[in-house]
């Protein structure tokens, strides 16, 4: 018997987050259907309507054309987007219309779309909110990663039937420990996110950047080691810029996803700005320090019982040094361990419950 063929829609190849999540999709659902070359967007959100982008997906998009030849038609959409319905993506406006008209087209042919977990809103944008009402309206089946997201959903109209929480799929992907651990037991790897200085207001921005070296000349002090890990291809530029400020330059790291997450699971703690590098860490009980521009990051958090550890006060030395002394702290750093190893295995159960549904929505 034929395999149902189950299409990824809408993740970011330069995005190890969305890889992370893509790999779990497999993880979970490859034995039971057939999951064509995902629908992916090859470069970071701001060079969408490149033509480096357009040429590689649509070099994919041959790739999927002799799959569909071989396997048959998809009957199920997967919307992998993490974070794409809402304010902050105003400027992706004309690439989620152009989507909300591609859904369109296929639920007429009786193709189910499910939304897999992610954040969502706020929707003060007429446009963004449009867009987004016309997709969940659409969809047989949303998840989303929290309250917040729940609550925005439905003040556009999102019927409450459709709506599960869940949190991000990433967190069952378990890469083998590496090689040799006893190399990163004294490494802080630091992940910046350009998103920091875009997505908040103007007077952050210079904070932000003089909190990261401050932290650095924290963990020196402490003999520790310091390391950029880059999470994203567009953070890369900013780690370098903030190297080549430093009188001492740290190492770089820019290693594949899976990688990047056993990195994440072996190091002694972790400062970082984006999202996934946030789940790889906490899902893998490393301590994490925390900074974000929107709601997912107090939700992520909260997931994890470590609100405390989600830091904001960029231009306060005094609150920074509270900050690190207080996750390096040995009597602290068991206690909190002992915390996310508990929440990390109910989020994963909470993970195997939102398959269980998609699935049972799949063959319904």
């Amino acid at each position: 018997m034929k395999q149902k063929v189950v299409q990824i829609i809408a993740p970011c190849w330069d995005n190890k987050g969305d890889r992370l999540m893509i790999d779990s999709l497999y993880q979970e659902l490859g034995e039971r259907y057939y999951l064509p070359t995902p629908f992916w967007n090859m470069v970071p959100a701001d060079k969408f309507w490149g033509p480096v982008n357009f040429f590689k997906m649509s070099l994919l998009g041959g790739k999927r054309f002799f799959q569909t030849l071989r396997h048959g038609k998809p009957s199920v959409f997967l919307d992998a987007s993490g974070y794409q319905l809402g304010d902050p993506w105003v400027k992706l406006s004309l690439a989620l219309s152009m989507r909300l008209n591609f859904y369109q087209y296929y639920k007429k042919k009786g193709v189910k779309l499910i939304m897999l977990p992610q954040s969502m809103g706020p929707f003060n944008e007429p446009l963004v909110a449009s867009n987004a009402a016309g997709i969940l309206q659409l969809a047989d089946l949303i998840f989303v990663r929290c309250e917040e997201s729940r609550q925005h959903a439905l003040s556009i109209g999102c019927p409450e039937s459709k709506l599960f929480l869940a949190p991000d799929y990433s967190n069952l992907v378990c890469p083998p420990p590496p090689s040799s651990p006893s190399r990163w037991a004294d490494v802080v790897c630091i992940v910046p996110s350009v998103r920091m200085l875009d997505k908040t207001p103007a007077k952050l921005k210079d904070h932000y950047i003089d909190a990261i070296k401050y932290y650095i000349e924290l963990i020196h002090q402490k003999g520790l080691t310091p390391c950029f890990l880059v999470h994203q291809e567009e953070d890369l530029q900013l780690a370098i810029s903030i190297n080549n400020t430093l009188n001492e330059k740290i190492m770089m790291l820019d290693p594949e996803p899976q990688e990047a997450k056993q990195i994440l699971g072996a190091c002694h703690t972790v400062i970082a700005s984006r999202f996934h590098s946030i789940v790889s860490s906490l899902s893998q009980a490393t301590p994490c320090i925390g900074t974000g521009w929107t709601h997912k990051y107090q939700s992520l958090f909260r997931d994890y019982e470590s609100e405390q550890y989600l830091f904001s006060r960029f231009d306060s030395k005094d609150a920074i040094v509270e900050s690190f002394e207080q996750i390096i702290n040995e009597e602290n750093r068991i206690l909190l361990k002992k915390t996310l190893q508990r929440k990390a295995e109910d989020n994963r159960q909470r993970t195997r419950e939102m398959y269980a549904k998609l699935i049972e929505t799949i063959e319904s």
